[in-house]
This record gives C-alpha cells, structure tokens and sequence, in this order.
C-alpha cells in the first residue's frame, strides 16, 4: 500500500493502490489565518508521516485537530513547516522568520527523515525554529537560503548566499549518497536588464564551487530538481542557447512562447549533461525522474 498526498489548501491523505478504483480518502486537513497562507512543497517519509512547508501571514493555528499551536509571522510573511503522523495528527511545527520577508519555494527529505527547505529572504532572519538563534544577514536585495531540520524539527544547520541583487533558491533534492543539491536563480546586477539571469546548481555539503546551467534574459519557469535511485534531473523553461550568445542581449516579452524552450539537464558521476531541449509553448509544473528520462510537462512544439 502506498500513499498520496495532496496539497493546496488542505492535506489529504489517501491510501493508494496500482487496482484501479483502489484509492479512497483516509484524511483531509485545513489549517490558516486570515491572512493569505500559502503551501509550497509537501512530502512523505519513511514512517507515512507528512511534511509540508509553505508561507503564512499574522498568527495561525497550525494544529488541525482540537489543540492549539499558534505561530505568528512577525515581519509580514514568515514560512512554516509542519509534520503530520499517518493519521493526520500534528507532530510538530516550525517557523522562520526575519526583519523584511521570508519565502520558501521547495522542501527534499533524506533517508533520516531530516527535512531540506529552500527560498530567499531579505535583510536579517532567524533559521533556527527552535528557542535558540541562528542570524543571517542577506547581502544583496535579497539571499538564497537553505535550511536542515532533523525530523524532530530542529535545526542542523543553515546557510545563505547571494550577490548584491536578488537570488532564490528555488528547488532542492537529496541524491542517493545523501547530499542535498539546490538549484538557484541569481540576477547579476540591479540593472535587471535583458541577459542577466543565471541559473545555477551546487551540491550544499562539500560540493565545491556552484556550477552555472544558464544564462538567458529570464527563467520563465523553474527550476525542479529531482533526485533519482542513481542521479539527478534539473529542468527548466527559458530562452534558447542561441539567443544568449556571450555579449548578446535578447529581449523577450514574458507571453512570448516562440523563443522558449524546455531544457532538461542531468547529473551523472559528478558531472553535469549538456541540456536537452524542446521548444515549449507554456509552462509546466513539475519533473519526474524514471530509468530513462527527466519530464517537466509542458506543451511542446513536435
């Protein structure tokens, strides 16, 4: 027996078998404030247990059933995570929280049950959920971060990078040796002008220097990172190679679909491949990594 879990915004839980008809619900929970309360990434681990992070606003009850856990965003938007038991219970929840805005964007769990989380904030932020204090100060307008919990929801350690613009972590993955990878956006300059988009990948433990996937006048959409039994899978939505040629700058309207293109890149002993790619018409959503192939569905060209 295997479980899905669906996000949005309530959890469900559903038992689910490969018997067609097989799947019915076990368990739906709703939980927010009176503020927008957003989730972002949602995970099942060894145990059947339920981890989801997202972003929240003023105070909230993050505890479905009839206790109460309150957490409150002190600086406009804060992120939570949570963990749920098989049955829907609560186990725990998490927030971090700074000065000007944190956001999270993806959440990867490791053989343990420790929990990755990634985003950006701005100006200082506390990573430790915990009664204890971990600081970070962002450089730029804002910092990519990342973020390790063990499952009992503490921290293990947090880190932050970026230039002087913006940069967003915007997807992670643990690969099968254990090591956390994360993908990020990074703008070059406050110019924000065509051409200074980057997209970068690194692993986060003893990964060395972060290698560069793309440069394109802008990431449409993406990235997703996924981990397979053997090796990764970045996918992403942006212009083509030939129209970022090193001292060329291309400006594509954002509804422009024509110069788009799906690329799909993967890591296999240590090294990154050359990205394939499909011309793509509109954004997908999601990856997926089988023996074969890496997918972000989207309609293509062909």
């Amino acid at each position: 027996m295997r479980w899905l879990t669906i996000v949005g915004l309530i959890i469900v839980g559903i038992p689910w078998s490969s018997r067609a008809g097989a799947a019915e619900l076990s368990w739906a929970r709703g939980f927010g404030g009176g503020s927008a309360d957003l989730l972002y990434g949602v995970a099942l681990d060894g145990n059947g247990d339920t981890l989801a992070v997202g972003e929240f606003s003023g105070t909230v009850d993050f505890d479905p059933g009839p206790g109460v856990t309150q957490l409150t965003a002190d600086s406009g938007t804060a992120v939570f995570a949570i963990k749920l038991d098989a049955d829907g219970a609560l186990v725990w929840a998490r927030k971090i929280d700074g000065t000007n805005g944190t956001h999270v964007r993806d959440l990867a769990l490791d053989a343990a049950g420790a929990l990755h989380l990634v985003g950006s904030f701005a100006a200082t932020a506390d990573f430790d959920p915990g009664p204890g204090t971990s600081l970070l100060t962002s450089a730029g307008l804002s910092d990519a971060y990342a973020v390790k919990l063990d499952s009992d929801g503490d921290l293990v350690w947090a880190v932050r990078w970026g230039n002087t613009a913006n940069d967003s972590a915007d997807a992670v993955a643990v690969a099968a040796d254990g090591t956390p990878w994360v993908a990020w956006t990074s703008w070059r300059d406050r110019s924000y002008s065509d051409g200074n988009w980057e997209l970068y990948a690194r692993a986060l433990v003893d990964g060395g220097a972060p290698v560069c996937m793309s440069r394109s006048p802008r990431c449409d959409f993406g990235p997703r990172l996924v981990a397979g039994a053997s090796e990764l899978a970045l996918a992403w939505i942006a212009a083509p190679p030939e129209a970022v040629a090193v001292g060329e700058l291309k400006a594509l309207a954002y509804d422009n679909w024509s110069d788009k293109e799906l690329q799909v890149s993967r890591l296999r002993d240590g090294a990154w491949s050359d990205p394939l790619s499909a011309p793509a018409r509109r954004g997908g959503r999601e990856v997926a990594l089988d023996d074969h192939l890496a997918v972000l569905p989207s309609e293509v060209d062909g």
